[in-house]
């Protein structure tokens, strides 16, 4: 979600493309130690995938645009390369900065759920979807997991947060 850029949303076909990633770097290619976040392919081929959404996100999405215009955002923010979710000199957020905006955005909100990071409601979607009779299978490339195992750790997650309430939000 953080590497995603406005050209990778297909507001004709009303799909997103998912090609990149944002990762935590502690070394480089050369093996030297080094600490940050890059932009880069993600992980494995079954990560590299086109995902459908909806006339709601649609109009979501384009409102945030508009939104991004409204308060002064750089206009590099709004060209097809620019980060969706971006800080305020439009680059992309760390994944601890971009925790930490959320919390308090859901605080600010009252509709945080103790333990809720950005990555719950990945979770959430994938037990909604299980819930829902969707295959182990469909879920499985709706995440973009190589494999069905890491599929099945991932829906049996016993993190300490309350999926069901998390779907209210």
């Amino acid at each position: 979600l953080l590497a995603l850029r406005w050209n990778d949303v297909d507001f004709a076909t009303g799909e997103i493309r998912v090609d990149e990633a944002l990762v935590f770097k502690e070394v480089d290619k050369d093996g030297k130690m080094v600490m940050g976040t890059v932009i880069e392919e993600p992980k494995t081929p079954n990560s590299l995938r086109s995902i459908g959404f909806t006339d709601k996100l649609k109009s979501i999405l384009l409102n945030w645009r508009k939104t991004l215009e409204e308060n002064g955002y750089p206009k590099s923010v709004l060209q097809d390369d620019g980060f969706i979710l971006c800080n305020r000199k439009g680059s992309f957020y760390t994944e601890s900065g971009y925790r930490n905006r959320f919390k308090k955005l859901l605080k600010s909100e009252s509709i945080y759920v103790k333990g809720t990071c950005p990555y719950s409601f990945r979770h959430a979607f994938a037990m909604n979807m299980l819930e829902a009779g969707r295959s182990i299978r469909e879920i499985q490339m709706l995440l973009g997991h190589e494999s069905l195992k890491t599929t099945f750790v991932y829906l049996n997650n016993n993190s300490d947060v309350d999926h069901q309430e998390l779907a209210k939000c």
